[in-house]
């Protein structure tokens, strides 16, 4: 589940939906609540 949030993110990153910011955050929260 975790894989396919994360492929959404950068693909949204890299096509520049996602700004940066909110990207780091959201990896930095799954990245908390995988812990």
């Amino acid at each position: 589940m975790k894989r396919v949030l994360k492929r959404l993110l950068m693909a949204g990153y890299c096509r520049g939906i996602l700004p940066p910011r909110i990207v780091a955050k959201l990896y930095d929260a799954f990245d908390l609540s995988r812990h």
